[in-house]
């Protein structure tokens, strides 16, 4: 594989750092119409994966409900059936 100079770079490949940085940041109009359509993503809580004394392993943390903090505890639902939820959440009173 041979070595090449900095002269023989086409000048399509050429944009110097000026131009480089004046094009980071522009966002066409298409982009920006597509950025509206896409659904937001808002974190409301969190959860930390925990062990019980039995062994078995289960979810604690929190959700924020209309500005207030709601604890919270899910477990793994161990009757699952079809059209049945596959985890249980239960609020903490503290």
């Amino acid at each position: 594989m041979s070595k090449r100079s900095a002269n023989e770079i086409t000048d399509d490949s050429k944009m110097s750092m000026q131009d480089s940085h004046q094009t980071q940041g522009v966002t066409s109009s298409k982009q920006q119409e597509n950025s509206s359509d896409k659904p937001k993503h808002i974190k409301v809580g969190a959860h930390w994966i925990k062990k019980a004394k039995d062994g078995r392993q289960f979810m604690s943390g929190y959700i924020e409900v209309n500005g207030a903090r709601v604890k919270i505890v899910t477990f793994k639902n161990d009757y699952h059936e079809p059209g049945r939820p596959e985890f249980l959440s239960y609020t903490v009173e503290s």
